[in-house]
């Protein structure tokens, strides 16, 4: 990133407080470490490539609110982020824990995965994507994908700002987007009891996008072993018509069907 500008939105994004507890993920050189450290309590820079760890170790000589960690962060398991976050501070609201990523995108999917569907999830995500995944992402129903009801599912995205090619060194081949996710408590907007199936319900959203040209139906009969004709009877219950395809179904009405299909 080479654009000062953007480092400015991304700390406006990021609403900054002296409650602040973030992790950033690849910092890199460290330019947005050093404007996240004046105002946040904490912060965890966590960076893959070694060749920026000596300038990131200077940083963090001086600035005892800093801890750097050289790993790679899907291979970081859930529990010793809670460890590293101190997880009992953050639950007692004294902190507000938030994440600062710059993703490429073939993690992306998994990366979110990782920060909405498990715990410590943050109250915030800022990611840097490539423009469209951003837009997969906040997708509305008749192009939504697995990625947004996933999204969608644990949290509130939105696109913040669209960041020209021009804006990084060396330059990429597409723009990418300033997104915010906001995560929200998905029991409770879904109406959902505490024991819902997460692992069953996103198996058959799965399903459902499997072969996106095909109705929905088709996909759904492929895979779950109903009685003939259950399904028919199951889309006309919920008043689902026959030609949908996954990609037209909101979130309410994938929860919808999951609750009522019997696998």
């Amino acid at each position: 990133m080479i654009a000062e500008n953007v480092y400015q939105d991304i700390i406006r994004a990021v609403d900054l407080n002296s409650r602040d507890l973030i992790m950033e993920v690849g910092p890199g050189l460290g330019t947005l470490t050093t404007g996240l450290l004046a105002t946040s309590q904490k912060v965890i820079s966590i960076e893959l490539d070694r060749k920026f760890l000596p300038v990131l170790n200077k940083i963090a000589a001086v600035s005892p609110n800093l801890k750097i960690i050289n790993q790679d962060i899907l291979k970081i398991k859930n529990e010793e982020i809670i460890k590293l976050l101190t997880a009992k501070e953050i639950n007692d609201g004294i902190y507000d824990y938030k994440v600062i990523a710059n993703l490429p995108y073939n993690i992306s999917s998994f990366f979110l995965r990782k920060f909405l569907a498990y715990p410590p999830r943050p109250k915030l995500l800022i990611l840097l994507l490539q423009a469209e995944l951003a837009e997969r992402l906040v997708a509305k129903p008749g192009q939504m994908s697995l990625l947004s009801v996933m999204g969608q599912f644990y949290g509130e995205p939105i696109i913040d700002k669209l960041i020209a090619k021009d804006c990084f060194w060396p330059q990429p081949q597409v723009d990418s987007a300033l997104v915010k996710i906001k995560t929200i408590n998905y029991y409770k907007k879904y109406q959902l009891a505490e024991n819902f199936d997460e692992t069953g319900f996103f198996k058959l959203v799965k399903v459902g996008f499997a072969a996106r040209r095909k109705k929905l139906k088709n996909n759904l009969q492929n895979v779950y072993q109903n009685q003939p004709g259950e399904i028919d009877q199951l889309f006309k219950k919920l008043d689902i018509k026959e030609s949908i395809r996954a990609q037209e179904l909101s979130i309410d009405r994938w929860i919808e069907l999951f609750l009522n299909l019997t696998l």
